[in-house]
């Protein structure tokens, strides 16, 4: 029988796969927790080439500094105040700003009207309405305190410059007024007054740390460039965003932090971005909680050297890849339905998942790094390429991959969690080193033959967990025999059908494996924690069986009418049946 670990496990997926998936968090309310990238690969494990002889599959964590020398240089997520709202005195005591166009009136301190707009040179709290036909809002502001901008409807527009820019503040907070409905759109041609610069580039423009939150709604219309832009750091802590721009939709250059809200993003480039590349702590987004929709020609979400998504509900549509770093990627919790044109989630250094659910929908890879990590959390992918990808990205982008023997620090390490994978290419790829602990992987990979359901170029070391990779024959792979949990690789003599029942029995008839591959299979690549050396097992292929599924795995079958295709006696760690012809690309 599957063991009894095991079969609980499944029968909780499966009622998952029945629930709609829900943000897995909250936002703080005083400060955003710290996040450290640079302990992204010290969730890792040591060789199992290290790890002592056992019969019961166990979690070994220790520093990846055994397998992989960390990164000094990776960004980390500092602790970073949250504003607060404008309270009752403040707006007591606020100037209010009534915009029409050349009878702008001012009603207060800090605010004057010149040329069919409104600039703003002191702190304090701004309440805003109204409309302007090209025209414009400007903070200038020499303060050592905030400007609060409390938007309570305004509609504002510029044909040649940015509607709403903050060029000098302490910091800004945006709020939007409960039930209020605020747009800015800027035109396709700016005009600046300082031709060295390109600067304002974005609809929304600030050159200051910039918070926005409230009840209201802000739709922004970046017909020149960018939709939302902060030089500094820029946070989002609720509202109603739409934003619409013919280059990156919300940008940040620190950080870019989103707290909660409901974010629907049109860009012509990027969708949510950061990206200081002069400073490696920096150039950072970090997702708590709220939900995301994107749509991208680009990147749907990219933080330069460092993505983390601690919670929240995530739709991203892109072109290019749907979460992106050129550093490190962390995703401890939250629900992702992604669908990519490249790869669904890629950084260059490391992936670590820690929690969450992850469905992706459409990819050319599923997940690629140099080093992955997973943890705990649910991934279902498909791609028309491989589906794990542990691979040099450097090598990738400069030279090309595979072939040859090991990529030097180049690891896939499984603790835990479920992942199911749909590839066209290799299922689990690795150009360097697997090691599994833990958790649950099916793999339905490819048809053809010049790719394989697994594909490793080092080794693949199996000391726990639940794995099944059904597929072409061709490049067909076990785990190595250095493992020290047991596994079978069977080839048949032709290729099955999809939905063709492979099952796995003990001589006593307990059942080990019932599983119906969605695509045509030759091969079986099987290790469980219950298979057991000196053990003869029988495999079977069609019949009919019942009972409750993951992903065509059964977790408890009553299968019957089986054709009997072969036994085989554990007589090592792997065994293998049926001729393998290793061909093809690696």
């Amino acid at each position: 029988m599957i063991t009894q670990k095991f079969s609980r496990l499944i029968a909780t997926l499966f009622l998952l796969t029945t629930l709609v998936l829900a943000a897995c968090s909250t936002p703080t309310e005083e400060t955003v927790s710290a996040t450290n990238a640079a302990d992204t690969t010290e969730q890792q494990v040591e060789a199992a080439t290290q790890a002592e002889p056992t019969t019961v599959a166990e979690v070994v964590v220790v520093s990846t500094e055994t397998t992989a020398e960390a990164d000094s240089t990776q960004a980390t997520v500092p602790t970073v105040v949250v504003a607060t709202p404008v309270t009752a005195d403040q707006l007591e005591t606020a100037t209010t700003i009534t915009l029409a166009d050349a009878a702008t009136t001012i009603t207060g301190e800090g605010a004057s009207v010149s040329d069919n707009g409104v600039t703003i040179t002191q702190s304090g709290t701004y309440v805003l309405q109204g409309t302007l036909t090209n025209g414009q809002i400007l903070v200038d502001s020499s303060d050592d305190a905030p400007v609060y901008l409390v938007l309570n409807g305004i509609d504002v527009s510029n044909s040649t410059t940015s509607p709403l820019t903050i060029s000098d503040a302490d910091e800004v907070i945006i709020e939007l007024a409960t039930g209020s409905q605020n747009v800015l759109t800027d035109g396709a041609n700016y005009v600046f007054a300082d031709e060295t610069t390109d600067e304002p580039n974005a609809a929304l423009f600030s050159k200051a740390d910039m918070t926005i939150m409230g009840d209201g709604t802000l739709t922004v219309n970046g017909n020149y460039n960018d939709g939302i832009a902060s030089k500094d750091g820029l946070v989002i802590a609720s509202g109603t965003l739409v934003v619409n721009a013919i280059d990156d939709g919300i940008r940040g250059k620190d950080y870019l932090i989103v707290q909660g809200g409901d974010l629907t993003v049109n860009a012509e480039d990027d969708g949510l971005k950061a990206d200081n590349e002069d400073d490696t702590t920096l150039g950072y987004v970090l997702i708590e909680a709220g939900s995301v929709t994107i749509a991208s020609g680009g990147k749907g979400i990219n933080g330069t050297n460092l993505l983390t998504v601690d919670g929240g509900t995530l739709v991203v549509n892109s072109a290019d890849d749907t979460l992106h770093s050129n550093g490190d990627i962390v995703i401890n919790a939250g629900s992702m339905t992604l669908a990519s044109g490249d790869d669904a989630i890629h950084a260059d250094s490391s992936i670590t998942v820690n929690g969450g659910n992850i469905d992706i929908t459409q990819s050319y890879e599923g997940i690629e790094s140099t080093i992955i990590t997973l943890n705990d959390g649910t991934i279902s992918l498909v791609s028309s390429d491989d589906g794990i990808n542990a691979a040099d990205v450097t090598a990738v982008t400069t030279g090309g991959r595979g072939g040859g023997g090991a990529a030097e620090g180049v690891y896939l390490i499984v603790n835990g969690g479920t992942l199911i994978v749909d590839a066209g290419g290799d299922g689990v790829d690795s150009n360097g080193v697997i090691e599994m602990y833990d958790g649950l992987i099916i793999v339905n990979g490819p048809t053809a033959d010049n790719n394989g359901p697994l594909d490793y170029n080092g080794t693949f070391t199996m000391v726990g967990g639940f794995f099944v990779a059904t597929g072409s024959a061709g490049m067909a792979q076990a785990p190595s025999t250095i493992s020290t949990q047991n596994s079978l690789l069977v080839n048949f003599d032709q290729t099955l059908t999809a939905g063709t029942l492979v099952h796995i029995e003990s001589a006593d008839g307990s059942n080990l494996l019932t599983f119906a591959p969605s695509k045509p299979f030759q091969s079986v690549a099987f290790s469980s924690p219950e298979l057991i050396q000196g053990e003869t097992y029988t495999v079977y292929y069609g019949g009919t069986a019942s009972g409750d599924t993951l992903a065509g795995l059964y977790e408890s079958a009553d299968y019957q009418n089986g054709t009997q295709f072969v036994q085989l006696t554990l007589d090592s760690s792997v065994v293998t049946y049926g001729e393998v012809q290793r061909g093809g690309r690696r």
